[in-house]
């Protein structure tokens, strides 16, 4: 307990300007293997919970009037959830929501007394059971930018703003439980008018995307949250600069917190249950997921802190800082309803080619990739094309479904056809990415 009380001091004494030190420091210790993996009902998830909290405490959140404050969930899980209030004009203006989940896995063969689905996998060599998955990028880093952001916000907060909700999810890996409960308890917490979700942060793909990280999804709030991703990250000085490639919502494939809050009827059609674990009309929130992608470190016992890439993480702290004060100090963003009736005959034709997806009759509305999403996929393609890490057969793949992304681009947008061309954008990027999360586990690659 001393050692974590002067971690949380010299956290509060960090300068506004400094992520590196506290970014270090937050995902060093929650991956730690005194943490042991972090799955929900552990000790470890105990641990996290106090260090979280402590970190909080430090930066100013309290436990007075329900500031700082715990939610559970259904399968026994704590989220912890802490409130900058609003002040002046904006006060009353609704609040924005900012979210990352602390939970991860068990170790190498399971506990049977926890509700974790995923499975933590082991590397060659490494396979022995009790071998820990830390969960490095999955997901210390993201509560370490959700916890950086509400640090300098709180130390210089705008003068007139929203009220900012910080949530740190559990129980994320067992069907997003966390930030369903959330959402099950809309009525007493109010609905936001905005999400940003952050899962997995610091994390390459390969060496040609050391320089590219992911924003899925802000095409919901309309061109003010586009814009507002765009600005943060062109005004962002903290470390390298970053291409931040903007996609929209089914990119993510709803694995992560945002898909609560942006596609309510998807996780109610992925968790089967009836009656369903959210109201059928719940309305949805405008939502950006931030993401680097699940590479081959995804899920393994090699996740551990040498493979964070910590001056890219400094650069999205500072992304996700500028992008919240935006939030908070200008105009809310609108949802954009989704497209009728092309949203429903994709959704349908992915249920039924992707069942690896997880979806079943009836399929819900899933909108198709945009034009936006061909551009920006034949940028990412041009990054990677050429990377000496993939192999032969990997290179050949993506030179090909690259060429059919150029060729919708070269139309233009005026002959776009969103189920035709928008279902060759989404299984162009799915064999994209496939060569670029399959193999070994190899860091960060060189930097």
């Amino acid at each position: 307990m001393v050692v974590a009380a002067l971690t949380y001091a010299l956290a509060s004494l960090t300068p506004a300007t400094a992520h590196d030190a506290t970014l270090r420091q937050d995902v060093t210790t929650l991956a730690s293997d005194q943490y042991g993996g972090r799955a929900t009902l552990s000790t470890g998830a105990q641990l996290s919970r106090d260090y979280i909290m402590g970190r909080l405490r430090s930066a100013g959140y309290r436990e007075v009037n329900g500031r700082l404050r715990t939610l559970p969930t259904r399968d026994g899980g704590t989220t912890i959830l802490a409130t900058l209030p609003g002040s002046g004009a904006l006060a009353s203006d609704g609040y924005l929501l900012v979210g990352a989940h602390y939970d991860h896995l068990d170790p190498v063969g399971g506990n049977p007394s926890t509700p974790v689905t995923a499975q933590c996998s082991p590397q060659v060599g490494d396979d022995a059971p009790g071998a820990i998955c830390n969960g490095a990028t999955d997901n210390a880093t993201g509560v370490a930018v959700v916890m950086d952001v509400a640090t300098h916000l709180a130390q210089s907060p705008p003068t007139s703003r929203r009220r900012v909700v910080f949530a740190l999810w559990d129980s994320e890996e067992n069907n997003l439980q966390g930030s369903i409960a959330y959402r099950q308890n809309e009525l007493q917490l109010g609905r936001p008018v905005a999400y940003i979700n952050y899962d997995i942060q610091g994390a390459n793909l390969r060496d040609s995307l050391r320089d590219s990280t992911f924003a899925i999804g802000a095409s919901s709030g309309g061109a003010r949250l586009r814009n507002a991703v765009e600005d943060a990250a062109e005004t962002a000085t903290g470390g390298r600069p970053l291409n931040v490639h903007q996609l929209s919502e089914p990119f993510g494939q709803y694995r992560s917190d945002y898909a609560p809050f942006l596609a309510p009827k998807v996780v109610n059609n992925f968790s089967g249950e009836f009656p369903p674990p959210l109201p059928t009309t719940m309305q949805r929130v405008p939502s950006v997921f931030f993401g680097d992608g699940s590479g081959p470190c995804y899920h393994t016992t090699q996740d551990e802190v040498d493979v964070v890439d910590f001056d890219k993480l400094v650069h999205q702290a500072d992304i996700g800082l500028r992008l919240v004060r935006d939030l908070v100090t200008g105009p809310k963003p609108a949802i954009v309803d989704l497209p009728q009736p092309v949203s429903s005959e994709f959704g349908a034709l992915v249920g039924a080619s992707m069942p690896g997806l997880g979806l079943h009759y009836p399929y819900p509305p899933i909108p198709p990739p945009t034009y936006a999403d061909a551009v920006t996929a034949v940028q990412v393609f041009a990054y990677a094309n050429g990377d000496p890490s993939l192999d032969p057969a990997s290179q050949a793949a993506i030179d090909q479904y690259g060429q059919q992304l150029v060729d919708i681009v070269v139309r233009g947008p005026l002959f776009f056809r969103p189920i035709v061309d928008g279902t060759t954008v989404a299984v162009a990027a799915f064999q994209f990415m496939e060569p670029l999360t399959s193999g070994a586990c190899e860091g960060f690659f060189s930097q």
